[in-house]
């Protein structure tokens, strides 16, 4: 998902976020896309490729957006998939890179066969974050947000299908606009910034924060984002 399968151009709900933020702000963002195509936070940085992005980009934001539907797929057991993000975010924080941990977009198997299970791997991710307790950590619940969005607008999952696990064009679009929103409504219209000192900001203390393995991108107040993501090598029919 992060990556933008079955959009057109690839141009994923990270992407389109980040070059909002660029549009509409006085911040212009470079997003490096170092999605992982199938991947799982568990499986990403047994040869320390995740290190060396880190290392090479320099990012001033890190987007971790993991789809989820792998590890439901493998059956990641949560504490090993706890263990994973933790150490994700920790590697991050260790370059002064803010970490947005961002809950991945609807999907039919999100909304219907997987949706216990996907709930509980963001919950996961929500309770690492408010266990971090770190003004430069964010949790940011983009599934939460597109389907108050589509009961709103008695919408479901099936405008925006691609396949059973990734959403159409119009699902990253509406996804990437809902996270643009997101983004401004827990940072305004200013650079997302390293924290050096202060309380939680209030989108980390309400719970507002960030994530993917599906997705990880970087921002850079002078231009530099980073994305890491997978959801889809492999997948069940459906």
């Amino acid at each position: 998902m992060a990556h933008g399968w079955k959009d057109p151009h690839d141009d994923s709900y990270l992407r389109r976020a980040f070059a909002a933020l660029t549009a509409s702000t006085d911040t212009t963002y470079v997003y490096d896309d170092r999605t992982v195509v199938g991947g799982s936070p568990v499986t990403l940085d047994r040869d320390g490729k995740y290190q060396a992005w880190l290392e090479e980009d320099k990012p001033q934001v890190v987007v971790l957006s993991w789809g989820l539907l792998n590890d439901i797929y493998d059956k990641t057991p949560l504490e090993a998939f706890r263990q994973a993000i933790a150490d994700e975010i920790e590697q991050a924080l260790a370059q002064h890179a803010v970490v947005l941990v961002v809950t991945s977009p609807v999907t039919k198997a999100t909304a219907t066969y997987n949706h216990a299970e996907d709930e509980a791997y963001m919950q996961v991710e929500s309770d690492v974050v408010a266990s971090l307790d770190n003004p430069n950590v964010y949790y940011l619940d983009l599934n939460r947000d597109m389907t108050l969005y589509m009961e709103a607008h008695h919408q479901s999952w099936k405008m925006y299908y691609g396949d059973a696990w990734h959403p159409n064009e119009a699902g990253h679009a509406l996804a990437g606009r809902l996270l643009f929103d997101e983004l401004v409504s827990t940072f305004g219209m200013g650079p997302i910034e390293w924290q050096v000192t202060g309380s939680p900001n209030p989108g980390n203390a309400t719970g507002n924060a960030t994530g993917n393995a599906t997705g990880n991108a970087t921002g850079n107040a002078t231009g530099n984002a980073t994305g890491l993501g997978g959801t889809g090598a492999s997948q069940p029919a459906g």
